[in-house]
């Protein structure tokens, strides 16, 4: 899956193609809550409406997240960046695996942890290209509409959040959060474990592109959502 960054990114950039009100704390909120599964029990299957990627219409979250218009209009920016993710991750892999399966061989030293090696690699960039400053997590809502992010997963949550939003974007960093900490460690260990391949991935890959694909397919997705929502009666 793409990483923090690469969601806060995307989802800031196809909600200004899209030139809709949509409040940005609150957006970006939603595209980080997507993956609660990362740091509480609750189940990937619930947190990501499936397992991977964007796995339904985009008029039909409403009826994955068990909401009504009512319901799902005052969290309205919050709901739109919870979707943002599914569809970053889906254009994000169909982006990725075309190049991982394409003619140049690449798929044949290609693992999972490569993948993660990958995302992180280009989290980095991402965190260079973009910048968190004024998300303030502890003061976003809009989660309450979802029942899987009640009660103390919200904290949870909101510590994940701020811990990673602190993070400078380079691997040397050594945060003395007793969450963050321990996950910069492993991300050290898989980057040097997988460099020669992420290199040459990076080398036969144009962010450019990705970035294009990624970002038109996330404006097309949340503006059907917005539509749809405008649309349905009270």
């Amino acid at each position: 899956m793409a990483m923090w960054f690469s969601h806060l990114r995307y989802v800031e950039a196809a909600a200004a193609r899209l030139d809709r009100d949509l409040d940005r704390l609150s957006l970006c909120w939603g595209a980080v809550c997507c993956d609660v599964d990362k740091v509480s029990p609750v189940p990937r299957e619930t947190s990501h409406y499936g397992r991977e990627g964007l796995s339904f219409e985009p008029e039909a979250f409403l009826e994955q997240a068990g909401l009504t218009a009512t319901e799902a209009r005052p969290s309205a920016a919050f709901l739109a960046g919870y979707l943002s993710h599914l569809a970053v991750d889906e254009a994000w892999y169909t982006h990725l695996f075309a190049l991982r399966d394409a003619p140049q061989g690449l798929g044949t030293a290609w693992s999972y942890e490569t993948t993660r090696a990958l995302n992180l690699a280009l989290d980095q960039r991402n965190r260079s290209l973009y910048d968190p400053a004024g998300l303030d997590f502890s003061q976003a809502r809009g989660e309450e509409v979802l029942p899987h992010l009640g009660g103390p997963i919200r904290q949870i949550m909101v510590h994940a959040a701020s811990a990673y939003a602190a993070w400078p974007g380079h691997m040397s960093w050594a945060p003395q959060d007793p969450l963050l900490g321990p996950v910069m460690a492993r991300f050290r260990a898989l980057a040097a474990a997988e460099a020669d391949r992420v290199v040459a991935i990076l080398d036969a890959l144009s962010p450019e592109d990705l970035d294009q694909d990624v970002v038109a397919f996330t404006t097309r997705t949340l503006g059907r959502f917005l539509d749809d929502l405008a649309q349905r009666p009270a």
